[in-house]
C-alpha cells in the first residue's frame, strides 16, 4: 500500500497472480499424471472454469489455497513417485504457506495422510508399502 496506494487493483492483483499460477501448476499436475494432450485440456478447463475467473478478481484468497492445493498435491505424487531430499521441503513449505493462506488446506494435507496410512496399513505389498501408492501414477490414462 504505501508504494501503490489504496486503489482496489492493488488489493486485486495478488488473487489474479495467484489465479494464473493456478493454470501453470494444474498443467505440471497434469504432465506428471497424464498424458501429453490432457495437460492442454487441464490447464484449458481451470482458465476458464467460472470460479477461478470469479475469485481472480476478487481480493479473497481463494486462489491462493487453489494455487496452493495444487502444488502440495504435485510434490505429495512426487515423494511417493521419486524419494528426492528437495522434494519433502517443497512440500512442507507450499502446505505450510497453505494454511498461512486458508484453514481449510489442513483438509487437502489430511487427506494426504490418510492415502499414506492406507498405503502402508491396507495396501502392503512386500517391504515397499509406499510403492503401491505408484497406481496413482500408473493409471490407465497415463500411456
Amino acid at each position: 500500500m504505501f508504494f501503490f496506494g489504496k486503489e482496489e487493483w492493488v488489493f486485486r492483483i495478488p488473487s489474479l497472480l495467484f489465479g494464473l499460477g493456478s493454470i501453470w501448476a494444474i498443467a505440471k499436475l497434469a504432465q506428471l499424471t497424464f498424458r501429453k494432450n490432457s495437460i492442454l485440456i487441464s490447464a484449458f478447463l481451470m482458465a476458464v472454469s467460472p470460479f477461478l475467473v470469479d475469485q481472480s478478481t476478487q481480493a479473497r484468497g481463494y486462489t491462493a489455497l487453489i494455487f496452493f492445493s495444487i502444488l502440495s498435491c504435485y510434490y505429495f505424487l512426487k515423494i511417493i513417485g521419486e524419494c528426492k531430499k528437495d522434494k519433502p521441503i517443497k512440500y512442507i513449505i507450499v502446505s505450510v504457506l497453505g494454511i498461512y493462506t486458508h484453514l481449510y488446506m489442513s483438509m487437502v494435507i489430511l487427506s494426504q495422510i490418510i492415502i499414506i496410512l492406507l498405503g502402508v496399513f491396507v495396501i502392503r505389498e512386500k517391504e515397499k508399502p509406499l510403492l503401491s501408492l505408484m497406481f496413482i501414477r500408473e493409471t490407465k490414462f497415463r500411456k
